[in-house]
């Protein structure tokens, strides 16, 4: 039965959407099973979108494997207002849409935040994408994938071809910020102080999170709730 369809699907739909569809059926479970009502978490901190790296100590959510498993376009969080003292999300809001999902999100995070309360994130940088594009053609980015995924480009493609793989990523990727623009929607939601930082910076601050080794993409931020 499932050849059939995989057939069929394969004949009606480009890759890409594909791809699509089958991370929409995957955030079916947590969207319909998934926790609704507001609890106080077990720890004082909330990493958000911790695929396989949970970490202990922390609230760790993502749609599947996780200490809590929701889908972050479902609102409200099922935690009670002002229950963490710090929040991480590394390389999330790349993958949320801007008006849908982004904006919800923030105001979410803000929402189950301690006045004085952390929040860092990370990103794909775009002002960096498109600045080696410039000046490179793309050739560090395309060294960068080729250690990092190189199953993520498509055989013999070109360097430049890495911009479309960053922007894109098969349609995973929704949108990119630079840093005013993310500046820009965290200050929409409320928060402060809004700074620009690194992943040393991160790693000082919480030496319980793996490194991930991605400077050359790596756009970061900290902010606070007032």
């Amino acid at each position: 039965m499932i050849r059939p369809l995989r057939a069929i699907a394969r004949y009606l739909f480009s890759f890409r959407t594909r791809r699509i569809l089958q991370f929409e059926l995957f955030k079916l479970r947590p969207k319909l099973f998934g926790p609704r009502k507001q609890r106080v978490p077990a720890h004082s901190r909330l990493h958000l979108g911790c695929g396989t790296r949970k970490l202990p100590g922390w609230v760790n959510v993502d749609l599947s494997g996780a200490d809590v498993n929701i889908d972050l376009a479902i609102r409200p969080f099922p935690f009670t207002s002002e229950s963490f003292e710090s929040v991480v999300s590394q390389h999330v809001v790349e993958h949320l849409d801007v008006e849908d999902e982004v904006f919800p999100v923030l105001s979410e995070i803000f929402r189950v935040l301690k006045p004085g309360g952390e929040f860092w994130v990370s990103t794909p940088d775009m002002e960096k994408l498109c600045r080696d594009y410039v000046e490179t053609g793309g050739k560090k980015l395309h060294e960068y994938v080729m250690w990092r995924d190189p199953l993520s480009l498509p055989e013999g493609a070109p360097e430049r071809f890495v911009l479309n793989r960053m922007f894109h990523q098969r349609g995973e990727h929704k949108n990119l910020f630079d840093f005013e623009l993310l500046k820009w929607a965290l200050e929409k939601a409320g928060f402060t102080s809004v700074t620009r930082v690194n992943e040393e910076d991160l790693l000082a601050r919480f030496p319980d999170f793996p490194p991930r080794n991605d400077e050359i993409e790596l756009l970061a931020v900290k902010c606070v709730k007032p």
